[in-house]
């Protein structure tokens, strides 16, 4: 799957609604996070920045080529390690129950089927 316009619209647009007040929520969301976490959907990366020292691991998925290089980039300064990894929101590469966390945000909007990329998300996560 490609989008580059997609791709260039969240690169323009993204960092002037962080200083709007995105940022703050971002931290907000994620404040939590600890141990093994997947992130479903992380476009050009700006929640990276905002994972607390808690997370040991993050798996980063994103199908789109370019956000997923901008997303590389931003996981070059993350405080936490991130691994980028090609995937689909209903085809997560982590195996049943792999994670202590998995992040959705923003994301279910773009998504065919959000039921099944959550039931996915869901088996993912260790409970």
């Amino acid at each position: 799957m490609e989008n580059r316009l997609c791709a260039w619209w969240f690169a323009r647009y993204g960092a002037r609604n962080e200083a709007r007040g995105n940022a703050q929520l971002r931290t907000e969301l994620l404040a939590g996070a600890a141990g093994r976490v997947l992130e479903v959907g992380v476009g050009t990366g700006l929640n990276l920045a905002h994972y607390p020292a808690t997370v040991e691991q993050l798996i980063a998925a994103e199908p789109e080529p370019t956000m997923r290089q901008n997303a590389a980039e931003a996981a070059a300064r993350a405080p936490v390690p991130v691994r980028i990894v090609a995937a689909f929101a209903d085809a997560l590469p982590v195996g049943d129950g792999s994670q202590d966390a998995v992040v959705v945000s923003g994301l279910l909007c773009s998504v065919p089927d959000p039921a099944a990329a959550l039931a996915d998300s869901r088996a993912r996560q260790n409970t």
